[in-house]
C-alpha cells in the first residue's frame, strides 16, 4: 500500500524570483537597532531580529515595540517587490503537474503573509489548489525551526506519510532536517533547489540535502519514482 505523499515549497528562490533589495531591509534594521547598541550582522535574517530584539529590549512592552517596527520594515519592501515577482525556470508547470496529479501542496515560506496572494499572483501560482500557507506570521520561530513544516505536515498528511520539503537556503535544508527527526509517522525528504543561485550550490551540498536539483521541474520525477 503506498503512503500518502504530500509536496511543500519555499518560494523566493524556489518557485519565484522576487527582487527585494535586501541590502536596504539590513541597513534599516541597523538603524533601528544601532542606537540600542546593537552591533550584529542580519543574517540569517529572522533569526537575528529576534535575537537583536532580545538582547536590546529592557522590558516585554519595549520588546513587543521593536519586533513590529522591525517586522514592519519587511512588511513594507515586500509588497513592492512582490509587484515584480516572476516564476523561476518552469515552476509553474511543475507545480500543476504535481497538482493534476492528486499531490497536497502547501507553501512554507520565511516570506509574509501580507504579501503573498501578490506574491502568487506575479508567478502564475494563485490558480494552484495550496491546502496550506504558512508564512513567518504563522509561527512563533522562523527557519531552521521546523514549526512551518510540522504544521504543513499535520494538514497534509495527517495520518503520516512522505512530506517532501522543497527550498534553496541552507536555513531551509535544516528545517526539513530538524522536522524530520521530530515528527512520528512522516518521512521529512529534504530537496534543495540551486535555480540561480549557483554560488550557493556548495554550500547547499554541505548541508546535505536528501536530493540537490538544478532545476525546480526535476522534482516531478523524484517524486513520482520514490513513493
Amino acid at each position: 500500500m503506498n503512503r500518502a505523499v504530500a509536496v511543500v515549497f519555499e518560494l523566493d528562490g524556489t518557485l519565484v524570483q522576487l527582487p527585494i533589495d535586501w541590502g536596504a531591509v539590513r541597513r534599516r534594521l541597523g538603524e533601528l537597532f544601532s542606537p540600542l547598541g546593537y552591533r550584529g550582522l542580519f543574517e540569517p535574517l529572522l533569526e537575528k531580529i529576534g535575537d537583536a530584539t532580545a538582547q536590546v529590549a529592557r522590558t516585554p512592552d519595549q520588546r513587543i515595540a521593536l519586533m513590529q517596527r522591525a517586522r514592519s520594515i519587511l512588511d513594507e519592501e515586500e509588497p513592492r517587490a512582490a509587484q515584480s515577482a516572476k516564476p523561476l525556470g518552469t515552476a509553474r508547470t511543475t507545480v500543476q503537474g504535481l497538482n493534476r496529479r492528486g499531490y497536497p501542496l502547501g507553501i512554507v515560506t520565511s516570506g509574509g503573509r501580507a504579501s503573498l496572494r501578490h506574491v502568487l499572483a506575479g508567478a502564475g501560482l494563485a490558480d494552484v489548489a495550496w491546502r496550506v500557507a504558512n508564512t513567518r506570521d504563522d509561527v512563533a520561530r522562523p527557519k531552521p525551526d521546523p514549526e512551518g513544516i510540522l504544521g504543513a505536515a499535520r494538514a497534509l498528511i495527517p495520518h503520516g506519510g512522505i512530506l517532501w520539503c522543497v527550498g534553496s537556503t541552507v536555513l531551509d535544508v535544516l528545517a526539513s532536517q530538524r522536522a524530520n527527526r521530530t515528527t512520528p509517522g512522516v518521512e521529512v525528504r529534504t530537496v534543495a533547489v540551486v535555480a540561480d543561485r549557483l554560488g550557493l550550490a556548495a554550500e547547499l551540498r554541505n548541508a546535505r540535502p536528501d536530493h540537490l536539483l538544478q532545476r525546480v521541474e526535476d522534482l516531478v520525477p523524484l517524486v513520482l519514482g520514490n513513493r
